[in-house]
């Protein structure tokens, strides 16, 4: 008995101390460029400075990427459930602009599409570096105070997305 207590504390005590990843976006990471639909070119910042004052739901995905593809469904469900009263930003690391926009059409994505040009190498895009992204999709929910409140989902499904956004 004296053991199970001594190795239930070692475990609370490494997983309470395990750092927790940073749940902000770098100001380095805000200065993105990403390109719109109809070609314009913003930084993120302004992207997520929009959107304050109402819940959103961040997609980053990729029209080459069968994950991404097949958590689409949930996506539309999401906005099914949901719809206007929060955001939808989509944020495509797609190799090229057709690419992005015949996936947006395809799938009948109803939400703002940008598009980080350049993002074979993720290492090099200042986003991907402030998020650690390390692969996709990749959803977040930032709350209403511009909060993330879920930061790392890799599954349409995760129960922290429903959570999030019934709040």
């Amino acid at each position: 008995m004296k053991y199970f207590f001594s190795t239930l504390i070692a475990l609370l005590t490494f997983f309470s101390c395990k750092k927790e990843e940073a749940k902000t976006f770098s100001d380095e990471g805000l200065n993105t460029p990403v390109q719109t639909i109809d070609g314009t070119s913003v930084q993120l910042k302004e992207v997520f400075t929009n959107d304050k004052g109402k819940t959103t739901f961040v997609d980053i995905w990729a029209a080459w990427c069968p994950d991404c593809i097949g958590g689409m469904p949930k996506v539309q469900s999401i906005q099914k459930e949901y719809g206007d009263k929060i955001n939808y930003i989509f944020i495509s690391i797609d190799r090229n602009e057709t690419q992005w926009k015949n996936a947006i059409e395809k799938f009948g994505l109803q939400g703002n599409h940008y598009w980080i040009k350049d993002s074979e190498d993720w290492d090099k895009i200042p986003f991907a570096k402030s998020i650690n992204l390390r692969s996709i999709p990749r959803y977040m929910v930032i709350n209403k105070e511009g909060e993330i409140t879920v930061f790392n989902a890799t599954d349409a499904s995760d129960k922290a997305i429903e959570t999030a956004l019934k709040q």
